[in-house]
């Protein structure tokens, strides 16, 4: 009997590491509000509000330069060219978001914990530009002042 519950709790354990990266792909610019100050460039802003998962750190990506790390009550925002952008989150299974983006306009992101079997697990919700600025007045700027590039 003990042979049979090692084997039914190393699969259970199996099962729960697996996954795949999610990816939302949008071939539209999602809703968006004017940046305070025009520079010329979109703004994209991770926002991580709330409690749950506090200890679960999350890296930010954006089109493969590392912008910061975020835990609950944090924030990310960063510049970028107009155009296409790729917004990563990564956790113990990381998300995806692709999405054009037009000058002097910032576009918002929750990163929302899902917790695994050790870490957490990331979910992305493209937010309306009133809820992510809510959002990000009651949360910490994280945003590294340097961003870094992807490692090989």
């Amino acid at each position: 009997m003990s042979k049979l519950a090692t084997l039914l709790l190393a699969a259970s354990l199996s099962v729960g590491c697996v996954s795949s990266p999610e990816h939302i792909e949008l071939t539209e610019p999602p809703v968006s509000a004017p940046v305070p100050e025009p520079t010329g460039q979109a703004e994209i802003c991770v926002v991580r509000p709330g409690i749950v998962g506090w200890i679960a750190n999350m890296g930010v990506w954006v089109n493969d330069w590392k912008v910061g790390d975020i835990r609950s009550n944090d924030y990310i925002l960063h510049a970028v060219a107009p155009g296409h952008v790729e917004v990563e989150v990564t956790a113990e299974a990381d998300c995806m978001a692709s999405f054009p983006v037009e000058a002097n306009r910032r576009y918002y992101i929750r990163a929302v914990p899902k917790m695994g079997w050790w870490t957490a697990r990331v979910q992305l919700e493209i937010l309306e530009p009133e809820e992510g600025e809510e959002f990000r007045q009651k949360c910490e700027d994280q945003t590294y002042d340097e961003p870094r590039p992807l490692e090989p």
